[in-house]
């Protein structure tokens, strides 16, 4: 048997077993609905508003990319850089908290939220 597999194997009987959780990024919510950010987007707003004009290197990641931009505005406006990734963090929360509304898009959502049904849900309020 390959690791892919055993993989599939493992996963099945957690969920059977109630103990699989989904961890669900900014792909799941832009799929249903338009309005999400994806990072690329977010990342792009980031640099725009801090006024840094860095362009992603090829292969490198957005946390690498954003990582950079921090850098770059740290050292040009010699803040620390922890002040700026409070700033960054607060701009992401700003930006990609949302609910959707009793529409089509909410609707969507809930009933691919019930056909993955989950066993356990974890929120952080």
């Amino acid at each position: 048997m390959n690791d892919l597999n055993e993989a599939y194997d493992l996963l099945a009987t957690e969920s059977i077993s109630g103990n699989l959780g989904l961890f669900i990024g900014s792909g799941f919510s832009k799929s249903i609905y338009n309005q999400a950010k994806s990072w690329k987007d977010l990342v792009k707003e980031i640099a725009q508003e801090l006024g840094v004009e860095i362009s992603p290197t090829e292969g490198e990641s957005y946390p690498e990319y954003l990582s950079k931009i921090i850098d770059e505005f740290a050292k040009s406006n010699n803040h620390t850089l922890d002040k700026v990734s409070k700033r960054v963090k607060h701009f992401i929360c700003q930006k990609s908290f949302w609910m959707p509304r009793e529409n089509e898009e909410y609707n969507n959502y809930r009933e691919l939220l019930i056909k993955l049904n989950p066993k356990w849900v974890v929120l952080n309020k």
